[in-house]
C-alpha cells in the first residue's frame, strides 16, 4: 500500500525551494520493479525507433516539445541541479532522486551534492491539479512565462501529471541586469548567440500516485527527469511522442509504453546540457540539439 502523501510536507519543500529560485544579481535494480497495482502495459525502451523522413521533420518536433519563452529562447539550469522527491514511500523516494541525479550528470548538468537545498521537485499526490494550482498561487513566477491560453491549459485540465518552472533571463555570464535601461554588460551579440541566456530557477512536476501503481521507478524518475530538466510546453502534458517517456501517462492504444528514456529523450537534454554556455538563440540551440539527436542515431547504425 502506497503512503498517501502529506500536502503540508510538499508545501514546506515547495515554500523553501522558492525563496531560493527568488530573482538574484549507473541505474539500481529495484528501480525495474513495478510498484503494487496492474501490471504494466508491454513496454520498450524507446531505442528501436526509426527516424523517418528529414531533419525538418526532428525541427518541427523540438519546437513543439521545447518552450522558448518570451525571450525566444531555451532554459535550462546552469547554477546547479538539486532534486528532492516528497509525497512518496521513503523506501523508494532514494531511488527516484538518485536515478534523476545519475540522469542529470550524464547529460552534462552540474549537479549539487546530496543534502543541497532543493531547486527542482517531484511531488506526488492523489490531488494533482489542486496541488499544482496552490504552487502557482504561492509563486506566480512559476507561470509567469505563459500566456493566459497556456497557463488556462496547465491548470484547467485534470491530468496524471502537471509541470512548470521558474525561468530568469539573466546576461551571459549569469549577472542581472536592467531590463529597462538596457544595461548589458560586455554585450557580444552574434547571429548564433545573445547577450543573454535563461537560466531555470526551479522546475516543478506534481504526478497523480494513484496513477504510479504498475510502473517502475525507472519510468517515473526518467519522466521526472524530462520535466525538470527542461522547459517544456504546456502541450506536452497532453501530446508527446508514443516512444517518448513523456508519454508515460497518455493512452498508447496498444503501442508499447517505454520503460525508460528514449535514445531522442536523452540526446535531446544531452544537446541542450552540453555546451558549457547557453546564451544562444533558440534556433542555433535547436539545432545543436538535432545534430546531437542524429549523431546518436549514427552511431547506433554503424554498431558502435
Amino acid at each position: 500500500m502506497i503512503a498517501r502523501p502529506h500536502w503540508s510536507a510538499a508545501l514546506s519543500v515547495i515554500s523553501m525551494a522558492m525563496v531560493m529560485a527568488s530573482p538574484v544579481s549507473g541505474r539500481s535494480a529495484p528501480a525495474q520493479t513495478a510498484l503494487p497495482g496492474p501490471a504494466s502495459t508491454t513496454s520498450t525502451d524507446g531505442n528501436d525507433i526509426v527516424v523517418e523522413g528529414s531533419r525538418k521533420t526532428l525541427r518541427h518536433m523540438l519546437k513543439q516539445t521545447l518552450d522558448t519563452g518570451p525571450q525566444s529562447q531555451l532554459a535550462r539550469y546552469e547554477d546547479g541541479f538539486c532534486p528532492r522527491v516528497d509525497g512518496f514511500p521513503e523506501e523508494w523516494s532514494p531511488i527516484i532522486e538518485e536515478i534523476v541525479r545519475n540522469n542529470a550528470a550524464e547529460a552534462g548538468a552540474l549537479v549539487k551534492r546530496p543534502g543541497c537545498r532543493p531547486n527542482a521537485l517531484i511531488v506526488f499526490t492523489d490531488q494533482p491539479q489542486q496541488l499544482m494550482a496552490i504552487f502557482e498561487k504561492a509563486n506566480p513566477s512559476l507561470s509567469a512565462h505563459l500566456s493566459p491560453a497556456q497557463r488556462q491549459l496547465l491548470l484547467g485540465k485534470k491530468r496524471a501529471a502537471y509541470s512548470a518552472r521558474v525561468v530568469q533571463q539573466l546576461d551571459r555570464e549569469g549577472n542581472a541586469f536592467d531590463f529597462f535601461s538596457n544595461t548589458i554588460r560586455n554585450a557580444k551579440a552574434t547571429r548564433l548567440s545573445t547577450n543573454f541566456r535563461s537560466d531555470i530557477q526551479l522546475s516543478v512536476v506534481v504526478i497523480d500516485i494513484n496513477q504510479s501503481p504498475g510502473k517502475t521507478l525507472l519510468q517515473l524518475a526518467d519522466f521526472a527527469t524530462m520535466h525538470l530538466l527542461l522547459n517544456l510546453s504546456v502541450k506536452t502534458l497532453d501530446e508527446a511522442n508514443p516512444s517518448s517517456v513523456l508519454s508515460l501517462f497518455m493512452p498508447h492504444d496498444g503501442v508499447a509504453v517505454p520503460t525508460q528514456l528514449s535514445l531522442v529523450d536523452r540526446a535531446t537534454i544531452q544537446g541542450l546540457y552540453v555546451p558549457a554556455r547557453n546564451n544562444f538563440t533558440a534556433d542555433s540551440q535547436r539545432e545543436r540539439i538535432l545534430g546531437h539527436i542524429t549523431k546518436e542515431f549514427r552511431a547506433i547504425a554503424a554498431g558502435k
